[in-house]
């Protein structure tokens, strides 16, 4: 009866592992390359007002009373449009990418922002559901030293209800900006004079919030990460579709606690 138990308990364990191993390997791993923040909002990871960085550096915190809601791919948090924001010790980056999923709950207001980053006139890059200089699309853009911005749109506006992919990707002194959306490059502008690193101390780094007097953002966002280079269009394809870090869905780990597993059962035996 026993060797019954045993072989069981040994199938149970067997087929829990490889319904495991087999969700995470058809989902390809966030790319690591300079990688400098990641925030995944799964639940592990909000912890009262803090959001604790996958990779252990860069936590944030939370204003307001944002929730856990279902993600694109686990949690999320959910930014009710009118108290609600995060925000991030400025990184002084020069070429970078942000990237992140969004999706509205309401009607997003003229100008709200998934992120803003910097200190507003005096510079900041951001990206927002409802651009006010672009058509009300979504878009991106950076004001500078001077009183001088940019902006961009991507001719696509924001329907309420659906998942985007946005990245913004940033190559100074090289190609400049551009702005992708679900993967597909939306804009392209040559701008690439000044970044993070040239505005100095007391800068601004937001999510769902604007250096402005401007809307919070109502809706969703989930899986977020930044860069410390200007990913290529075929590195932000992979990511699209991507969730967590190599060592956490890698089948390496599970194989080797199979093993452990195996070993107690074994010497129970």
């Amino acid at each position: 009866m026993f060797k019954s138990f045993f072989y069981t308990v040994l199938f149970l364990m067997i087929t829990t592992f490889s319904v495991v191993d087999s969700r995470t390997v058809d989902r390809p791993s966030v790319i690591t390359k300079d990688l400098v923040l990641y925030w995944s909002f799964d639940e592990p990871t909000v912890i009262g007002k803090t959001i604790k960085d996958e990779l252990g550096k860069r936590d944030g915190r939370l204003e307001g009373n944002p929730k856990l809601s279902a993600g694109k791919f686990g949690q999320a948090l959910e930014f009710d449009g009118k108290a609600d924001f995060a925000t991030m010790d400025q990184m002084d980056l020069g070429d970078f990418t942000v990237e992140a999923w969004f999706k509205a709950v309401s009607t997003p207001g003229t100008w709200s922002r998934i992120f803003d980053f910097g200190k507003g006139g005096p510079g900041d890059f951001f990206v927002t559901p409802n651009h006010g200089r672009t058509g009300n699309d979504i878009g991106g853009g950076c004001h500078f030293s001077g009183g001088g911005a940019v902006d961009f749109g991507s001719g696509e506006k924001t329907k309420v209800g659906t998942w985007y992919h946005v990245a913004l990707s940033f190559d100074k002194g090289g190609e400049g900006f551009k702005i992708y959306l679900n993967s597909e490059m939306k804009k392209h502008q040559k701008f690439n004079k000044e970044s993070f690193e040239d505005w100095g101390d007391g800068q601004n780094w937001y999510l769902a919030k604007a250096n402005w007097g401007d809307p919070l953002f109502p809706g969703v966002i989930d899986e977020l990460r930044i860069y410390s280079r200007a990913l290529s269009g075929q590195e932000i394809e992979q990511n699209m579709g991507a969730a967590g870090l190599p060592e956490a869905t890698s089948v390496t780990a599970n194989d080797q606690k199979l093993v452990e597993i195996w070993g107690n059962l074994k010497a129970f035996q």
